[in-house]
C-alpha cells in the first residue's frame, strides 16, 4: 500500500500520469523499477531541456552586447544632435562590423593570446598569397614575407571612403581582402581602374616619399590590410640581402 502510494506521488509529481494506479497484484521490485524509470526519465528530460536552453542563451549573448553597445552609441549621437545621415552611416558600419566577426564581438582578436609563432604561422597561411603578389616582395626570403605580414594591419572601410587623396604624401601600401575600390584622377574623375580582392595600391610609398598620383575611394564596405613604411623599413633593415635586391631593381 505505501508503496503503491509513492508509485502515484512520483507519477503524478513528474506528470507521467495521473489517478493510474496499476490494477492486479504488482510486485515491489516492479514498482520499485517503475518509479525509478520514472524518475530517470524526468532527470534526463530536465537535463536535455537546461542544456538546448544554456546553448540558445550563450548564442543570443553576444547579439545581446552587440545591441547594448549599439543602443549606447546611438544614444550619445542623439545627444549630440549629429546629422540623421551620418547617424545611419555608423549604425551600418557597426552593422556591417558585427557580420564581419562572424557574430563575435572581437574576430580574429579572439587569437591574441596565441603564442606569437603560432600567430604568425595562421597570418601567413591567409595572407602569404596576398603579399607574394606585390612584385617589390617577389625574391623575397619565406622568413621576410613571415615578418611582412605580422606588420599588416586590417582595416575596414564603408562605401565612398577616400583611402588616399591625389596629391598628398603617401607613408603606407594597402592590400584589398573584400570589396571594390575606384582609383581615380581627382580633376576629371577619370576612373583608371576598380579594384577587388586579391589587388593591391600605393606600394611606391614604401620605396619613396612621394605624392600619390591618383586617389581611391570604396564604392562598398572594404576590408583592406595597411603596411605602414616604418614598419617596412624596419625589417629591410633586418634583412639587408633583401634590401640590396630591392635597391638595386630586382
Amino acid at each position: 500500500g505505501y508503496l503503491q502510494a509513492l508509485y502515484w506521488s512520483v507519477m503524478t509529481l513528474t506528470t507521467v500520469g495521473y489517478d493510474n494506479i496499476p490494477v492486479g497484484e504488482q510486485t515491489v521490485p516492479e514498482l520499485g523499477f517503475t518509479i525509478f524509470v520514472m524518475m530517470l526519465g524526468v532527470t534526463m528530460y530536465a537535463f536535455i531541456i537546461g542544456n538546448v536552453a544554456s546553448v540558445i542563451t550563450d548564442m543570443n549573448a553576444s547579439q545581446s552586447r552587440f545591441r547594448e553597445k549599439l543602443d549606447r552609441i546611438q544614444t550619445y549621437l542623439r545627444e549630440k544632435k549629429v546629422p540623421q545621415g551620418l547617424q545611419k552611416k555608423v549604425r551600418s558600419y557597426y552593422q556591417y562590423m558585427w557580420e564581419y566577426n562572424k557574430g563575435t564581438s572581437t574576430g580574429g582578436d579572439d587569437l591574441v593570446d596565441l603564442p606569437e609563432g603560432l600567430q604568425a604561422q595562421i597570418a601567413l597561411h591567409l595572407h602569404r598569397g596576398l603579399v607574394e603578389s606585390v612584385p617589390i616582395f617577389q625574391g623575397a626570403s619565406p622568413a621576410f614575407i613571415e615578418q611582412i605580414i605580422v606588420r599588416l594591419k586590417p582595416e575596414v572601410y564603408p562605401p565612398s571612403h577616400y583611402v588616399i587623396r591625389e596629391g598628398e604624401i603617401g607613408n603606407e601600401m594597402y592590400f584589398v581582402k573584400a570589396g571594390q575600390l575606384e582609383a581615380f584622377a581627382e580633376e576629371t574623375e577619370q576612373v583608371y581602374s576598380v579594384m577587388k580582392d586579391g589587388a593591391f595600391f600605393g606600394e611606391i610609398a614604401l620605396l619613396n616619399e612621394v605624392r600619390r598620383t591618383a586617389s581611391v575611394k570604396t564604392l562598398t564596405y572594404c576590408e583592406l590590410f595597411v603596411l605602414e613604411r616604418e614598419d617596412f623599413e624596419q625589417e629591410m633593415e633586418n634583412y639587408p640581402d633583401f634590401a640590396r635586391h630591392v635597391q638595386s631593381g630586382g
